[in-house]
Order: structure tokens, then sequence, then C-alpha cells
């Protein structure tokens, strides 16, 4: 079909140019048949009047009779004969000229009528042709065309299984090699449990063979004190030893001195070597305080995911909590599965005896260097002691002379810094200035810390567990998803977003809503990666933590600066300035003065200063911010190893790069100092940052800074916007973000 189709049009090409030759011989035989007629014509007109000139037809002079008006000479009448019969003879030869012609031209007209008949049957025959090849395309050639698509389908698709059962063998033959390798490691497994059933069977007939021993010795000394006991045991795991029962008061031991307890179920603590009964306690050896130098990480509960976490808190700091809304909600957490909670101090600071819940400082034995302790024990309480008395004494005196205070009252306070030491609490909760100020090892092995310090680390050792407790009930933690523990904890850091979000997403622009949106969900992000990176630095120092600390600080920088980019965005539309995406940025000073001079009589020209005004603490934020994200073009951000410091901040150190150690210097200097952000220079260039103090301190002014900006960002000129609908706070008793839930999330994330 195709063939006849293409006869047909070539047929068409050469009947059109056959045509159109014909039609223009036509045109020629027409222009040459009126060139004849027009000569005719010319000749059987009559010539002007004889006084008439033959060029121009003007009126010629008289002249003599005889003589020719045109040329002037004499009048021949042969010569006019011959002219009139050359005359003659010209208009026969004009007259068949235009027969010839007439003849010629009736002859072309009808070839071209012809062609062009025969150039419409021409098209007529393409026509039919291409009518003949659609029907025959349709009926056969199309659905071989589909048949053909339909067979490359089949085929890519049989080739894609071909290439799955080819990966499924491969994988087939990975599961057989890893079923060999798992059934060799079965087999090496089986034999290990056997090992280690034989050594741990080895080991509890070694233990009972000791504790058989060491309780016939402890009941031996205690029989020398009260007869009428019969049993004395070993505790082995916690190296307690317990008499049941009560100890009359009064009853003299071998030695002549009185029992000085009474109470359930006497607990002794021991340290090294052989314990000896003396005055109802356990007399041990002295030791210095090298044994308590393994205690370098200033929480240990986060290295070690079985322990809980335990709090001492000062009896004078406990006796507030009618009064101090933190120590109460701290104390309500006793009951917490993951927190332990005890109150410390003397005998006249406790109004119970020793109990649960319970540090007593007891006396002080000078001989033996050392202070009695009593510490909760399960359902009963332990006696312990906190050794290294003398050294105390030595370091009260010096701290006197410095003007700390009277040598009495400086060792007071170190003796209840080391009873802590001897439950063992992670930290202690205290208001004296002497132990908050940590001038020393001998206080900074405590941990001491203010109320809300100790609100923040509790929260974050649960969050790190993955309990998002946020108030507890009756005694029954109320707890939240992650997600939106974080999301309630940035709005009640952010009480300028209520305003700033309900004007946002009543906006006839939905951009609007989703971008304020995205301000809370970054800024909770960022919040989450600001808790990893804090936990991290608490646990022991290893390469996956190191590996945490620098993804979760990357993810902080990122998320904070997206959260303020869309507040920018946001700032541009309120402004109506229309700047591409890419222009808009708090630091281009171009930028900044346009939205200054869109807001005249509002706050943000204020936290907005351009050149020559100086920079502000909210721009030098977003400068600090933005120059460490910025880092993610460079060399990436590097720790250096712990310096194994007792301080309440991480022993991890973070690098300044070279290339931003002016500028990050210069904005640390202007937000606070070196020793707010926990800046150290080593050399000229050398800039190292204690890592949880700066990334602390970076997402706090961070917050405080996009609060500010949105207290001041005149929202309400948004399109579509009533102030009068506008939700400027939440309700006070709301339980999600009412007063006492948001003071509370704000606690527990230190952002109070």
């Amino acid at each position: 079909m195709n063939a006849l189709r293409k006869q047909a049009e070539t047929d068409l090409r050469k009947t059109r140019k056959l045509a159109d030759a014909a039609a223009v011989k036509a045109s020629a035989a027409v222009e040459k048949h009126a060139r004849a007629e027009g000569h005719l014509d010319g000749l059987t007109t009559p010539r002007n009047r004889p006084e008439d000139c033959a060029e121009c037809t003007r009126l010629l002079p008289d002249v003599e009779p005889g003589v020719c008006r045109q040329c002037g000479g004499p009048h021949d009448p042969a010569h006019r004969v011959a002219a009139e019969k050359k005359t003659q003879t010209d208009i026969a030869r004009a007259r068949a000229q235009v027969e010839h012609t007439k003849l010629t031209r009736k002859n072309r007209e009808a070839d071209a009528v012809a062609a062009a008949s025969a150039a419409a049957a021409a098209e007529e025959r393409v026509r039919k042709a291409g009518e003949a090849c659609d029907r025959w395309e349709t009926s056969h050639l199309v659905p071989q065309w589909q048949a053909t698509i339909e067979a490359g389908n089949k085929a890519s698709t049989a080739a894609g299984e071909v290439t799955q059962l080819k990966k499924r063998l491969d994988e087939a033959d990975k599961a057989t090699s890893l079923s060999i390798q798992v059934d060799a490691a079965i087999v090496v497994k089986k034999a290990a449990d056997e090992a280690l059933t034989a050594a741990l069977s080895a080991n509890n007939s070694r233990r009972e063979a000791l504790v058989k021993q060491w309780s016939e010795l402890f009941q031996g000394r205690v029989r020398e004190i009260d007869p009428e006991r019969e049993t004395a045991l070993i505790k082995p795991l916690v190296h307690f030893v317990s008499v049941p029962g009560r100890i009359t008061t009064g009853r003299r031991c071998p030695r002549g001195d009185h029992m000085a307890e009474t109470g359930p179920a006497v607990h002794v603590r021991r340290w090294h070597g052989e314990p000896v009964w003396e005055r109802g306690r356990v007399a041990t050896p002295q030791l210095d305080l090298a044994f308590f130098r393994h205690r370098s990480h200033p929480v240990p509960a986060f290295g070690d995911r079985a322990r809980v976490l335990r709090i001492a808190v000062d009896a004078r700091a406990a006796a507030r909590a009618s009064t101090d809304s933190r120590v109460g909600f701290l104390l309500e957490f006793t009951r917490h599965p993951l927190v332990e909670i005890a109150v410390l101090g003397t005998a006249d600071d406790l109004a119970n005896p020793p109990a649960p819940g319970r540090i007593e400082v007891g006396e002080v034995d000078e001989t033996e260097d050392y202070v009695q302790v009593r510490v909760p024990d399960g359902d009963g309480w332990a006696l312990t002691g906190a050794l290294g008395y003398r050294s105390w004494v030595q370091w009260a005196e010096t701290a006197s002379c410095s003007g700390a205070g009277t040598v009495d009252d400086v060792l007071a306070e170190v003796v209840r810094a080391r009873a802590s030491l001897a439950w063992p609490a992670d930290l202690l909760v205290t208001d004296s200035p002497l132990l908050l100020a940590g001038d020393g090892q001998l206080v900074l092995e405590a941990n001491p810390m203010d109320t809300p310090s100790a609100l923040a680390l509790m929260g974050l050792f649960l969050r790190d567990r993955g309990d998002f407790t946020h108030a507890l009930t009756g005694g029954t933690p109320r707890r939240w998803t992650a997600e939106s523990f974080y999301e309630f904890t940035v709005r009640a850091a952010l009480p300028a977003g209520w305003r700033f979000h309900s004007a946002a997403r009543a906006a006839s622009n939905p951009t609007m809503g989703a971008l304020a949106e995205t301000i809370i969900h970054r800024a909770a992000r960022a919040l989450f990666a600001r808790d990893h990176v804090l936990a991290r630095t608490r646990a022991p120092h290893d390469r996956p933590a190191v590996f945490e600390i620098l993804y979760h600080l990357d993810a902080l920088l990122v998320q904070t600066v997206g959260a303020l980019d869309a507040l920018a965005r946001i700032t541009d539309t309120v402004c109506g300035l229309n700047t591409k995406p890419q222009g808009i940025s708090w630091r281009s000073e171009t930028w900044r003065r346009k939205v200054n001079d869109a807001t005249p009589g509002t706050g943000l020209p204020a936290l907005l200063p351009v050149p020559p005004a100086p920079s502000g603490r909210q721009l030098d934020t977003i400068r600090l911010v933005t120059t460490l994200r910025n880092n993610v073009h460079n060399n990436a951000l590097r720790l250096t190893t712990p310096d194994h410091a007792y301080s309440s901040f991480s022993r991890f150190r973070m690098h300044l790069p070279q290339t931003d150690h002016d500028a990050v210097t210069r904005y640390v200097a202007d937000l606070g100092g070196d020793q707010a952000w926990g800046v150290r220079t080593t050399a000229p260039g050398e800039t190292t940052l204690d890592l949880a103090r700066f990334v602390d301190t970076l997402l706090r002014e961070s917050l405080r800074t996009i609060d500010d900006l949105m207290r001041h960002i005149p929202v309400e000129r948004l399109p579509g916007v009533d102030p009068a609908n506008i939700t400027h706070a939440p309700d006070p008793d709301h339980p999600f973000h009412g007063t006492a839930a948001a003071t509370a999330l704000r606690d527990l994330c230190g952002l109070s």
C-alpha cells in the first residue's frame, strides 16, 4: 500500500509540473497573440492628418505646394504607390500573424486545461491511495505495532524476572554459605556455653565456700557481741553483711565499748581486709582517695544502661520543697523506677530516723580517718563510711585561709559532699555556694549542682533511656512520645510563637502556615540532636560515641539554620519584598536593610542592625550557627580526646576550623565570653570548645533569637489575618501547653 501511495504521489508531482508548464505556455501564447493584434491594429488605424507630425502629432508648418510637409522634399507619385503597396503587404502579414497566434493560443489553453484535469485526477488518486493506506495501516499495521510493543514489554518483564531470579540465586548461595558459618558458630557457641557453665559452677562453688568461711567468721564476731544471735549472713554480690532482727542497745562487745545502734536489719559495708566489729560498725584499714579516682566520669549512670540515676539532695535544699516548686518537682521523681533520690544531712537535719530515702552523716572516727554514713539499701539501710577525713581537714584549713569561711563550716560542706559518694550518688543537689563553686577535686567528685541543673540532668538521663516523663501524678509517670515531647517543649520555649503561628496559619497563603510549622519541627529536631550530643558526651569514651556525637552535632546545626531560614521566608512575605529564595538571608546586609525599611516603628531594626550600627546578640547568634553549619562544605568538625576533668560538663572538646577561628571567637566574645561557651585557646590560632557546654548554650541562644524575632515581626500584615482572632497564649490550665506543663518541660530540658 505504501508503494502505491508513493507512486500516486510521484504521478501527482509530474502532472502538476506538466500543468504548470502548460499554463506558462498558454500565458506566453496569450501575450504573443495580444502583441500581434496590437501590431495589426496599428497598421489599420488611420494616420494623423497630413498637416500633423507623424512622431509628435503637432501641426507642421506650411510649405510650398508640391513639397512634403514631413521631409520637405518634392512629392513623388511612384513613391506614394510603393508606400501604399508596402502598407497593404504589412497588414496582410500582420493578419496572418494574428491568426497564427490565435490558433497557438487556443491549442496552449487546451493543453493547460488538459494538464490541470490530469493534475486534479492525480490528486484524487493520491487521496484515494492515502485513504487506502490509512485503512490498511488501521486494519493491519497498527495491530502489528501493538503486538510488537506488547512483545517488547513482555521481553523487558522477562529480563527483569531473570535478573531478580539471578539475584535470588546469588542470595540463596550467600544464605547457604552463611548457614554453614552459622552452624559452625553454633558449635563454637555451644562449646563456649559449656565452658561458661563450667566456669560459673566453679565460681559459684568457690563463692559458696568463701561465703561460708566469712559467715562463720562474722557469726563468731557477732556472738562475741550478742551470744543470742544465731544467724549472720554475708551478701557477696554487694559486699554487705546482714544481722537479722534487732540488736539491744547497751550490749557490750569484748573490747568494753557499748553498742550504739538499734534498728531493723543492720547492714555493714566491707571495704578491704578483715572486718572488725567495733561500736556497732566495721572498722577498716585506712584508704586514700585513690579509691574514688575511678569516678572520672561526672555521671556514671549514663555509661551503664542497667543502672538507675542516684540523686542525693541536701536536706537544707529539700526543706524548701513547700516553697520552691522546682525542689518539690524534683522530689516527686522519688517514685520513678529509673531514679533513686535520697535526702542527705546530719541527724539534726533529717526529721525522721534513718530509713529508705535518707543519707545520714554520722560520727567522725579520726583514728580510722573516716566518717560514718548510713545509706539506703533496698527496704532497709546500710552502714558504710567515707574515707580520708584528715585530708578533708587540711583542705578545709587551706580553703578557710583563702576566704571560703571558717574551717568548721568548710569542713561540714566537704563532709556532705563526700558522704554522698558513700551511697554512691551520681550528683548532689545543694544550695551551698562553696560546693556549687566546685573548687577542688574533693568537691567536684560529688558532682554538686543546683536544683535547675539537677532537673535538666535528670530529664536528659530519662530521655536517653527513651522515657519521656513530664510529670508524676499520684506516683504514676505521665509520658509522651518523643515527637510530642520535643514539639511541646519547643512551644514552651517560644512563648512569642503562639501569636506568630496563629497568624501564619490564618493567612490566605497556605505556605505561611506550613513554614510556621516547619520552624517548630526543625527546632524540635535540633533539641533532639542536642540531647543526643549531651548524653553521648557523658557516656564512656569510645569511637561509636564520637561518631554519634559528630553526626548529631551536624544535625543540630542544619536543623537550627533550617528553622531560621523558614522564619526569614515568612519575614520576607510579611514585608512584601518578593525576594528570590536565594536572596533571603539574615546575614545579607542588603536584605536586612530592606526589612528594616519595610518595618519602621517595630523592634526588628534594633534586632537586625546594618552597618555602621554594631551587630546585636540575635545577629551574632545567627552568624555563629550559620558559620559552623557551613562547615558541611569544608573539612568536618573533629573532637579531641577527653581531658578527664571533674566537671558537670563534657570531657569532649571540639577543635575550631582554622577558616572559622577568628569569626567564631569574635561572636563568642560578644555573646558572653569564653567561659560561658567553654572556649579555651591553647595557642595562637588553636582554640577548642567544651562541646557539651557550647552545644547547650548555642541551642538556648538560638531559641531565644527565634523567639525575639517572632515577637517583633508584624505577622498581622499577612493577607487574610484578622488580628482579633489571633491566639497570643495558650490556656494556663491546658494539660499539654498550660503554665505547669510548660514550666516542667523547660526545667527537664534545661531551657528555663
